[in-house]
């Protein structure tokens, strides 16, 4: 099956930024995951975005951070009387941190100071207009465009310093919250290893994954590898393991015909039963459930194309 990290050839070119509408063929943009950090400005209407499993409606003048290693989509809105979709247009950028250089002294690299703000809560993932109100997001984010379109002489230099500008608007945003820039854990010599792990598990994801293994690639102890784990990702290691699987799951579920037990071996488990309730405990509902909800929001024949119960059923016998 597909992955979920999506490459981007950050080494030839860190930067990307460009122009999106929901009524666009590739629209919408279904789960992936990258290295690279991403920044979307609401242009115009609505859309709807799922990041690190958090569900969020944005609007007009919204501005989300999609942090580094996020797991992220973003899907169309509908208007909740008629059920039609809400026409929207967004703006984003894409950039890697690491290619973003500061003089400053007295100012962290923006690489910490933003995997440290992805753990915590008052670095919100969402800004709204009114957060923003003193800051002009809007004309960044069509520059960052328009230099990446034309690649003129030193475009890279001007990338830089619009996209330089707009994370600090997004940090001074967060100083107002509670954070200090000043006073973060910087990033350990261990990170590096931990930072690729999440590309094995996802390419591994339908195999069986030992925490101890994993901790051996590392070179650490179980214990110090489940730590700084945890420190790095915000959750566990099996955690996130699941959480891994569970999104595979979800999109093949709701976007092709697979029935349960080909879905249960792409993903690693052998016991249907199991896979069910999991599904359920993390997504609200079972997979047949949620594949007939979504085949009915598009109008299409919902087919009975596997009977949970009758697949739980088999696997207790």
């Amino acid at each position: 099956m597909n992955k979920l990290y999506e490459y981007l050839d950050t080494v030839h070119s860190p930067y990307e930024a460009f122009v999106m509408e929901t009524a666009s063929s590739f629209f919408p943009v279904r789960k992936h995951w990258h290295y690279f950090i991403e920044l979307l400005y609401v242009k115009k209407g609505q859309i709807e975005a799922v990041c690190d499993g958090k569900w969020y409606s944005l609007h007009e003048g919204d501005l989300l951070v999609c942090h580094s290693q996020a797991i992220h989509e973003f899907l169309p809105s509908r208007d909740p009387a008629t059920g039609e979709i809400i026409p929207g247009q967004y703006l984003v950028i894409q950039c890697d941190l690491n290619a973003l250089n500061t003089n400053s002294n007295y100012v962290p690299k923006f690489r910490y100071i933003f995997q440290a703000a992805r753990q915590m809560s008052e670095c919100k993932v969402v800004l709204s207009r009114e957060d923003m109100q003193d800051i002009d997001v809007e004309p960044l984010f069509w520059a960052c465009i328009r230099e990446r379109h034309t690649r003129d002489y030193g475009f890279t230099v001007l990338l830089n310093g619009f996209i330089s500008d707009l994370l600090i608007q997004i940090i001074r945003v967060w100083r107002r919250n509670g954070l200090d820039p000043q006073n973060l854990p910087f990033g350990k010599p261990e990170d590096k290893e931990l930072s690729m792990i999440a590309e094995y598990i996802d390419a591994h994801s339908n195999q069986a994954i030992r925490v101890q293994d994993l901790a051996e690639m590392c070179n650490m102890s179980y214990s110090y590898f489940a730590k700084n784990f945890r420190d790095y990702y915000g959750m566990s290691c099996k955690e996130y393991i699941e959480y891994v699987r569970m999104n595979k799951a979800e999109e093949l579920v709701l976007f092709t015909d697979y029935d349960l037990n080909y879905i249960c071996q792409e993903i690693g488990y052998f016991d249907c039963s199991h896979f069910i309730k999991e599904y359920k405990k993390h997504k609200g509902v079972t997979p047949k459930q949620h594949r007939m909800r979504m085949r009915k929001q598009k109008g299409e024949e919902v087919l009975n194309y596997f009977d949970e119960n009758d697949l739980i059923q088999k696997n207790e016998e």
